[in-house]
């Protein structure tokens, strides 16, 4: 559809946007209960699901940003990182504080003009020919909370935090001390939250986000300098994704599964990399399966040696050829899980990863190029946003 389509022949760029606005407001307000639903990953041994609903917002606009240093991943140790507690102190965050909200969400889902409404500065494509279009993102620092009832089984075993992404800036703190920090933009990360987390208690978890400013259009290009870093601007929202979760484990666990494909689709290389924290070396084994999560059959699975020398991570793989399973694809969008376990003695360890068996690729690239999905010929339509984002930016 072209864009003069989507408008309409009598509607203008300001119209446009304007009815847009209307929709949103009117989509705050359902008409009807909604059902919420909490993901875990899935078959881990020990996963509390952090509910995506009870969590408030606040943004804390007298907190200092701009000057900040900024630590990438590989530069990230927290004992060294500055504790930033809210403005007023850590009492603040309670229930008489900010507004209830459900994840995911961003700051200018709920406080768009909080500061003002202002001309845009190289963050909107049309910026400088449509002067009644103004800013009204919030760039700062927010903090979004809630009280977790952490399961006493936890007890005695090291318990990480999954957050599945954030926008842009995230520091973690559980019971007011921080627990994991992340400036990579809605990307996954984890926090081992051991030290801090009370199981069989109350806690409290609680996000520090900032957002220092970005694109409020498609544009991909740009870039935006905060502190001592310059990367991709992106979009200029502040906000944090749902489906957060708890994992307990042993001194030894699987930090990540995943499942490679290859050109024969029923083919793949099931992957997992286990972490030994422990003081002393295990000779364990490795089970990779793949399941049908509809009726719970078993297609395929492999057994390896998976020794571990103390504090090692190591990464153990096998191909899984599963000759009966429906391919992925866009009309029958079949997934199946591939499940890793790691036993030693008494000591057991899992992680599951759902997938499709597919293959897509380019080939005839300079003569006849062409894309194929499980070697059909298949042919890729794009849209592009235009700016307008859907609820909440994310």
């Amino acid at each position: 559809m072209h864009r003069k389509d989507l408008i309409g022949k009598n509607k203008s760029r300001r119209d446009f946007l304007q009815a847009s606005a209307a929709a949103l407001v009117a989509s705050r307000f359902p008409s009807g209960a909604q059902s919420q639903r909490a993901t875990a990953a899935p078959h881990d041994a020990d996963v509390f699901a952090v509910p995506d609903t009870g969590w408030r917002l606040w943004p804390d606009q007298k907190a200092a940003w701009k000057n900040d240093a900024i630590y990438l991943p590989e530069d990230v140790s927290l004992a060294s990182l500055p504790v930033n507690p809210p403005t007023g102190g850590w009492q603040v965050l309670s229930a008489a504080q900010g507004i209830p909200v459900t994840l995911p969400c961003t700051v200018e889902q709920y406080y768009w003009g909080l500061e003002g409404m202002r001309p845009y500065k190289d963050e909107y494509r049309f910026e400088t020919a449509d002067n009644e279009v103004k800013n009204g993102a919030y760039y700062g620092v927010s903090w979004w909370w809630r009280g977790l009832e952490i399961p006493a089984a936890f007890q005695s075993k090291r318990i990480f935090l999954r957050v599945r992404g954030a926008r842009q800036r995230a520091e973690v703190y559980l019971n007011r001390q921080l627990v994991g920090y992340s400036i990579m933009e809605e990307l996954p990360f984890e926090c081992d939250v051991t030290s801090a987390a009370r199981p069989g208690m109350a806690n409290q978890l609680a996000i520090r986000i900032t957002n220092p400013g970005g694109r409020l259009d498609w544009v991909d290009g740009g870039r935006i300098t905060w502190g001592n870093a310059t990367f991709q601007k992106s979009h200029g929202f502040g906000g944090l994704d749902r489906a957060l979760t708890l994992t307990a484990c042993g001194v030894a666990r699987i930090r990540d599964c995943w499942v490679l494909n290859t050109p024969e689709p029923h083919r793949i290389t099931a992957h997992a990399e286990i972490e030994n924290t422990g003081a002393a070396a295990s000779d364990g084994r490795l089970r990779l399966s793949v399941i049908d999560p509809a009726t719970g059959r078993e297609l395929a699975a492999a057994e390896l040696a998976a020794p571990l020398s103390q504090n090692q991570i190591a990464s153990f793989q096998a191909e899984l050829h599963c000759p009966t399973a429906h391919l992925w694809d866009l009309d029958s969008p079949q997934l199946y899980r591939m499940n890793a376990q790691w036993t030693s003695g008494d000591s057991t360890a899992t992680r599951a990863v759902g997938f499709g068996f597919r293959w897509f690729a380019p080939e005839g690239i300079g003569t006849n190029a062409m894309f194929r999905l499980n070697k059909r010929r298949v042919r890729i339509y794009t849209a592009i946003s235009w700016g307008y984002w859907a609820l909440n930016g994310l």
